[in-house]
């Protein structure tokens, strides 16, 4: 029997089954009295009291979307005679610490996520003392999240830094973009401009956040290099000359990779350390870039003087003239009182520095006179002049036509001449060799026929330059 007021399946059994009443469950207690049968003496009843436990009461949480590219945040709650649980899902991902932990976070995977986009989590009641566990599920579907990037300009200190968002949302748009660049910097704009006053590594993040909340986030590490200090020299700068820059920029760390140069009259050059003619004299002002090998450049502009050149000029007496003639030479460059050097060459191996020099010629030939002045600026112009030498004409005093190869023509040594009348006579005062062209000898022969073992005589005539004659006279003596 029972104190309850449930019914038994069969009460004169003793293994039989008890059903609960509403008013047991609300009574939380029922007594069992099992009394004994069919005996002379009866003994007391045993009585048996059974606690009712509630079906404990488990809350998954309401169904919910969740950005893909998220974790997803479980809050399970069970109530009773039992806390504890045990979560299950349809998905392939991971419970994070693990299933047993009812607010665990779960980390989907990439089935789940490219999958139906749908995924069910049920959750358990556990340690239920016999009793059926209790359950309830909840739904979780994925809505899509914007994809977050960005690139960024060559990172130098001090300079405008431009970070650019490449970031992507499909099917809707970036409703924000926010910037924080590691220095304490930070921006609310899809593209962003930031300066660096250190050198040095920055951690720069971009978050992004799409038009259904979703959010997306990058990190990169943006190096900032120091920047190049720009500074060059020049040699003096004369019209018409080469003039020679020098760069001395650095950079530290670092190297200096690329030159640019604006010489000021339109001419530039891209190497370190070039050459450059102006034609013109006047200021200039001189810009060089200078980049280093990391991307950062600098510029600095310098004011070029160029200075005019003076104009060298000389003349000289006697051109052409004689060997060992002495030639006076006259400067006659300017501006007058501005020369500070002379250099002058002869054309023989011979200089000097003097003013207005002197010079004779040992040997006959065609010669170079050059002339290079320089001013006190130290610009400097530079002639050159042909001079000719000649030689005195010359007749050797005896010579051997025997036809041998050597020595067998009488020729006129010296020269060269504007003119020559070269004539032999015999002892007898007959006029038996005559030439003009002092490149056809006396062979020793008059009308075909040699002549004798004697002396002769000769007689020249010849015009040198400058309608200068020279007239000799003298003997040769034929040897055989």
């Amino acid at each position: 029997t029972t104190l309850g007021s449930g019914s038994f399946a069969n009460a004169n059994n003793l293994n039989t089954a008890y059903t609960m009443s509403a008013a047991d469950t609300l009574a939380g207690t029922v007594t069992i009295l099992l009394y004994p049968t069919g005996a002379i003496c009866l003994g007391p009843p045993d009585t048996v009291v059974y606690a009712i436990l509630k079906a404990p009461l488990v809350n998954a949480g309401p169904d919910i979307f969740v950005c893909n590219n998220a974790t997803i945040p479980l809050n399970g709650l069970i109530t009773g005679f039992t806390n504890t649980g045990q979560w299950s899902t349809t998905g392939t991902g991971t419970f994070v610490p693990n299933a047993f932990t009812l607010n665990a976070t779960y980390v989907p995977s990439l089935a789940d996520v490219s999958g139906t986009g749908i995924i069910k989590f049920v959750l358990q009641s556990t340690n239920n003392k016999g009793c059926n566990p209790a359950r309830d599920s909840v739904t979780i579907t994925f809505k899509p999240a914007p994809f977050a990037n960005f690139t960024f300009s060559v990172a130098c200190v001090t300079q405008p830094l431009a970070f650019t968002s490449l970031s992507t949302f499909t099917p809707g748009t970036i409703a924000a973009s926010n910037w924080t660049f590691g220095d304490g910097g930070t921006a609310a704009s899809p593209n962003a401009i930031h300066s660096y006053t250190l050198a040095n590594t920055y951690s720069v993040t971009l978050l992004v956040i799409a038009s259904n909340g979703c959010r997306d986030s990058i990190n990169k590490v943006v190096t900032v290099n120091s920047m190049p200090v720009a500074n060059f020299y020049f040699d003096v700068a004369c019209v018409g000359r080469q003039t020679q820059f020098h760069d001395s920029s650095f950079v530290n760390p670092g190297n200096i990779t690329n030159w640019s140069w604006n010489f000021g009259d339109l001419g530039t050059d891209t190497i370190k350390d070039p050459l450059h003619v102006y034609a013109s004299s006047g200021l200039y002002n001189v810009t060089l870039i200078a980049t280093t090998n990391a991307g950062c450049s600098k510029s600095i502009t310098k004011p070029v003087i160029v200075k005019p050149k003076p104009t060298a000029l000389f003349g000289m007496t006697n051109n052409p003239t004689l060997a060992e003639e002495t030639v006076y030479f006259s400067d006659f460059s300017t501006p007058i009182g501005t020369i500070a050097t002379w250099y002058w060459n002869f054309g023989d191996s011979i200089v000097s520095n003097n003013t207005n020099p002197t010079h004779f010629f040992n040997n006959q030939g065609n010669y170079t006179v050059t002339l290079v002045v320089t001013d006190q600026s130290g610009c400097s112009d530079t002639i050159r002049k042909p001079i000719t030498v000649t030689l005195l004409p010359l007749v050797p005093t005896a010579f051997t036509p025997n036809n041998d190869g050597h020595n067998d023509l009488l020729f006129v040594k010296g020269g060269p001449f504007e003119k020559i009348y070269f004539r032999v006579y015999n002892s007898w005062g007959a006029l038996i060799f005559e030439t003009n062209d002092q490149k056809i000898g006396w062979d020793g022969t008059y009308k075909d026929e040699d002549q004798p073992v004697g002396v002769y005589v000769w007689v020249l005539e010849v015009d040198v330059y400058n309608n200068k004659s020279v007239k000799q006279s003298g003997d040769v003596t034929i040897i055989r």
